[in-house]
């Protein structure tokens, strides 16, 4: 809104249909600043296994080492 008054200041008599296209004209858009970092894939966090997995792979673990 800033720039739409400060333009029609400057072009006194035009009507607003005439501001606001030079106020576009002149608009520039600010970057955010998390888009000027540069962006890098993340890597997948491997999730811990749950507590059966881990009675799972003990038990079987168990069978391999009472078959030898």
């Amino acid at each position: 809104m800033n720039l739409v008054k400060k333009v029609s200041k400057e072009n006194p008599g035009k009507p607003l249909k005439e501001v606001l296209k030079l106020a576009k004209k002149e608009y520039k858009k600010s970057k955010p600043s998390n888009v000027t970092k540069k962006v890098t894939k993340k890597s997948h966090k491997k999730r811990k296994p749950s507590k059966s997995v881990k009675k799972r792979k003990a038990k079987k673990a168990l069978k391999r080492s009472s078959k030898k």
